[in-house]
This record gives structure tokens, sequence and C-alpha cells, in this order.
């Protein structure tokens, strides 16, 4: 006997449990029920689904809006508050939609601050840097052979992001990178001597940039900047060759000379940059152009003339001048929310 009453026990919970309507059901009948005006009964029809997560993520979302414009038109303000934080919470990057919200919906989303509270990144790219020049010296006739400098392949740099929106549209971000540079010095000297430096520095910036986007509601979003940026030189070496031009003695070469103690350990840069955001779900994937105008001279001026290698062997001495670069880098950064109410002004 017992076992015939556990039997028609499970049947009658399964009977029960096929007559009972799935979730997805009853978000359509909620629908229904607010498109009708009955506001009272779409809660208690959709909450256990919502409560208990049986709900997909999409449909997830429906409900919590649905139940946001149910008390928007109940007049529960705070419980339409309640709602809009958690659709949001869940869904920040929500687009409004003029054509299918409700005005009264979109009044409530733009009380919310939904611009992103940071956004955290990298980037990598390479670099072209030239060099201005801001007074000549030497042990030649500087006048009729001043030397010439050059830009040289091989510069790249790789760095951390961190940004924030002030504004919709306006934004701040501060780097830290790496950054490798490499430039080169040909000159002829006394008319019997050729000159070539190349020079590899390294340095970490940190620049800051103040932004702002166009067409912020798109996929591709092109936007401007300007900032500046402090930088610390971690290295600086040269490689140097100097050659006979009637080839009458061997070329003059060594190992690669150190020249840090004769830089300036740091250096400030002006920058001007322009690229494109492309928007993909939660962040940007981001190809930036800068132009970096350097503001100081990277000559130590009272030990110009300290380097004996580079003055008796290669009869070198530095020019005063500021280092300048173009770069350009491909990035990524992930943006976080935090949707909140925003504060009421008094």
């Amino acid at each position: 006997m017992a076992p015939l009453c556990v039997i028609l026990l499970l049947w009658g919970v399964q009977v029960k449990a096929q007559d009972e309507p799935s979730c997805i059901s009853k978000l359509d009948k909620a629908h229904k029920l607010y498109n009708e005006g009955q506001l009272s009964e779409v809660a208690p029809l959709i909450d256990g689904c919502l409560t208990s997560g049986q709900f997909s993520k999409e449909e997830e979302l429906d409900a919590l809006r649905l139940l946001t414009l149910v008390n928007i038109f109940d007049d529960q303000d705070q419980v339409a508050d309640q709602y809009m934080g958690d659709f949001l919470s869940k869904n920040p990057e929500y687009e409004i939609n003029q054509e299918k919200d409700p005005i009264e919906f979109i009044r409530l989303y733009e009380t919310f601050n939904t611009l992103p509270i940071l956004g955290v990144g990298i980037s990598a790219g390479s670099n072209y840097s030239f060099i201005n020049v801001l007074e000549r010296f030497g042990v030649n006739n500087i006048v009729e052979t001043p030397g010439s400098y050059k830009g040289e392949a091989g510069g790249f740099h790789v760095g951390l992001r961190v940004s924030k929106y002030i504004l919709p549209g306006l934004w701040a971000e501060l780097n830290a990178q790496y950054n490798n540079v490499v430039f080169s010095y040909e000159n002829t000297l006394f008319d019997f001597a050729g000159l070539s430096l190349r020079e590899t520095q390294t340095w970490i910036d940190i620049p800051l940039v103040v932004g702002y986007e166009f067409n912020r509601h798109k996929k591709l979003r092109p936007y401007i900047g300007i900032g500046t940026s402090m930088s610390l030189l971690l290295t600086s070496s040269m490689d140097a060759s100097r050659v006979y031009t009637d080839n009458a003695l061997p070329e003059v070469q060594g190992p690669d000379i150190d020249v840090i103690d004769h830089r300036q350990s740091s250096s400030l840069f002006l920058i001007g940059a322009a690229g494109i955001k492309y928007k993909v779900p939660r962040g940007f994937i981001t190809l930036d152009l800068r132009y970096e105008k350097g503001l100081i001279n990277q000559v130590v001026e009272s030990r110009r003339y300290q380097n004996s290698e580079l003055l008796y062997k290669y009869f070198y001495v530095d020019d005063n001048f500021v280092l300048n670069n173009f770069t350009g880098s491909l990035g990524y950064t992930y943006l976080l929310y935090n949707p909140k109410k925003k504060k009421s002004k008094k």
C-alpha cells in the first residue's frame, strides 16, 4: 500500500509541474497584463522566476525593464528606482530607444549616472623619434658641417592606461608606459673622416591626456586630445663608428658607450592626440596617434666635454637638442560601471 501512495504522490507532483506555466510564458502574460493596464498583477506573476534565476539573461533584463515601467506608472517611485538600478547594473551599456522606450522610462533613466566609473587597459605600438637642435657644438667647423639627425626604425612602447569620463564624450586618461626610442647622427669631420652615431634610449613615460570623442552612440568614435607627459630616463647608450674617407686607416669602432650621465634624467613633453575608438561590449579597441613635442634640452651642459672616448676617439661633442616623437599604438580598454542615482540638486 505504501509504495502505491508514493507513486501516486510523485505522479501528482509531476502533473502539477506540467500544469505550471513556464517562466517565459509568465513573462509573455505579464506583458499582456501591463498592456491591459492590470499593473498590480504583473509583479506577483514574474517575481518568483526573477528571484529564483529561472530567466535567461535576456529574459531577466526584459523582466526588470517591465517591472520598472509598472512601478513608474503605479507611482511607486522608490521601487521604480530600485528596479532601474538593478536593470542598469546588469546592463550598464543600455542605449535608450526613442521609439521603444516611453518618455517616463527615459526620464527615470536620465536620473542615473550611466557613465563608466573607470576604464583600464593596455596599449602597444611603435614610434619615430626626431631631433630639434637648439645649439650646435663640435670640434670641427660646425657652420660648414653641422651634422644631421634622423629617426631610426626599432622604437616601440608598451604600457597600461587608466581612463575616466568627466562628462559624456569628455574623458581623461593617465598612462604608464615603457618607451624605447632610437635616433642617429651623421657628420663629416675635417674633410677626412665620417662619423655615425646611433643612440638608443629607454624611458618610463607618464602621459596625461584629456580628450573628446565624437559620435559617442556609434561603433566608430573619432577623438582628439591634448596633454602632457613627464618622462624618466632609464638608459641611454651610443653605438659609434668613425671611418676615414680615403680608407687610409681602419674603421674606428668599439662597444656601446653609456651616455646616461650626459642626458637629463627627466623630460617634459606636450602631446597632441587623435584616433578612433571602436566600441565592443564593455570596452573599446583604440587606434591612437600622437605627436609629442619635447620641452627640455636633453644634454647636461656641464658634462658636454667630459666623455673622453667620444671626444678623442670619435671627435664628437653633444649639441643641445630636444627629443620629439611620433607614436602610433593599438590598445584595449575595459570599462567598469557602477550605475547610481544622481544626487538631486537643491
